[in-house]
């Protein structure tokens, strides 16, 4: 920690006066040539001391700045990760240059997000601080009035971290991600849980759960039935992880609905439904008013298909396909897909609503889908409920098959047997990237 910059000023100017006090001993020298001498270099002595004091100064000043960039650039890239936007960077990073002591009214202060300028321009989850200020001069005003300019630029980098496929955003619920006493759960990916209780991750009784690795940003509380493959136990105190779908908007709800296809399906034959309308953004779009209740087998076309009015249900021996389509559940209804349904979905690869199977309305609150499949179930996509909660059992891919199924909600359960694959190079979603560190790069 380097001292401030006016006690080491008031320390050069002590040293200097001690300095001219011993010159002045000298003068005193009743010698002519002494004299002659002294006269023709104290001015020159005192000259290049009082510029070298002054320019020590600067240094310093020039070092404090370049901490306070350090220091702000960091604490606003620890906001980016944590997923705000960019006001909220802004503000933690003027917040902690201020209590730095750096003036605004002294200078200026400009964030880029990305980096701006330099060797990381451009590159995706960096941040860039410049900061600037004027010092007038001292000694040296006697040549120069112009007050000194300084600057000082800072680059931190989010550097990328494993991937998750189950995510619990609720912020202060006690085991927001739950394993329950039966269940038997594998995944091949992370899971994190978002919430600060000291339960916020469970895995209660005879639960067990494999995975890559885990992280809550409370407090874990699990059997010995965890077995994690790529971190020694379940790291506690982490990091918030952020929605990764909180910019996509919530599709718009068309006039026009089918009010009369609430029972669809039938044992015997294959039912295909096709959207019939489009929105304004000119995705296929297809409204049932009254809910939706499946048996049989139904083939949905490719398109948007929201369920108002009632719940989205599925008989036992229900067999769902689907390929680029994107379930929306208007508030206030839910998914109870708890018919032990074999689901072969697919959600959009591209558009404005890639990666998203299931939508949840993130104006319902206090409801519960649960999303229940066979074993031969093949889902690939985000089953995506931020303000309610999952309860997910079932298979998300086919024996010998990939798969890529997240789990993003309020809280999320696992109620049974349950697998979820995480390969999602193709699959349109978006990462769920935990463990996460922020660098200082330039």
């Amino acid at each position: 920690m380097l001292p401030p910059a006016s006690r080491v000023l008031s320390q050069i100017i002590a040293t200097a006066r001690l300095t001219i006090v011993q010159l002045r001993s000298i003068v005193g020298d009743t010698e002519g040539s002494t004299a002659v001498l002294v006269g023709v270099l104290l001015p020159v002595m005192i000259g290049a001391m009082g510029l070298g004091a002054e320019t020590g100064y600067w240094f310093l000043l020039q070092r404090e700045l370049q901490h306070t960039a350090d220091a702000s650039v960091h604490a606003a890239a620890i906001r980016r990760r944590a997923g705000d936007d960019e006001d909220l960077l802004r503000a933690a990073a003027i917040d902690v240059a201020g209590k730095a002591g750096f003036n605004q009214a002294q200078g200026s202060f400009e964030l880029y997000w990305p980096a701006l300028t330099g060797p990381s321009a451009g590159a995706p989850d960096t941040v860039e601080v410049v900061l600037a200020r004027t010092t007038p001069r001292l000694f040296s005003a006697i040549f120069n009035d112009e007050p000194v300019k300084m600057r000082a630029r800072a680059v931190a980098r989010i550097t990328l971290g494993s991937d998750a496929c189950v995510l619990a955003l609720a912020p202060s619920v006690p085991a927001a991600l739950r394993v329950a006493s039966s269940a038997r759960v594998v995944l091949e990916c992370d899971a994190a849980s978002d919430s600060m209780e000291a339960d916020s991750f469970s895995v209660e009784g005879n639960g067990a759960l494999s995975a890559h690795c885990a992280s809550t940003v409370g407090g874990a509380y699990v059997n010995e039935q965890v077995t994690l493959s790529e971190c020694e136990a379940v790291r506690e105190y982490a990091s918030v992880v952020p929605d990764p779908y909180r910019e996509i908007a919530e599709p718009s709800v068309p006039s026009t609905c089918n009010s009369n296809n609430r029972n669809l399906g039938n044992p015997q034959t294959t039912t295909t439904v096709q959207p019939s309308s489009t929105i304004v953004s000119g995705l296929p779009v297809y409204r049932f008013c009254n809910g939706l209740s499946l048996k049989g087998t139904v083939t949905f076309e490719p398109g948007l298909y929201i369920i108002s009015g009632g719940d989205f249900e599925a008989n036992a021996g229900a067999i769902i396909n689907g390929n680029g389509v994107t379930f929306y559940i208007a508030n206030p209804n839910k998914v109870q897909l708890n018919g032990h349904a074999q689901l072969h979905l697919a959600a959009p690869t591209s558009g404005e609503l890639s990666g998203i199977l299931f939508f949840g309305s993130r104006n319902a609150h206090d409801l519960v889908h649960r999303v229940n499949g066979t074993s031969g179930s093949v889902i690939q996509g985000a089953i995506y409920a931020p303000t309610t909660s999952v309860d997910y059992t079932g298979d998300s891919s086919a024996s010998g098959g990939g798969g890529c199924t997240q789990i993003i909600a309020y809280t999320v359960s696992f109620s049974g047997n349950s697998g979820m694959a995480s390969s999602c190079e193709d699959s349109g979603t978006r990462d769920i990237k935990v463990n996460e560190s922020v660098l200082l790069i330039e």
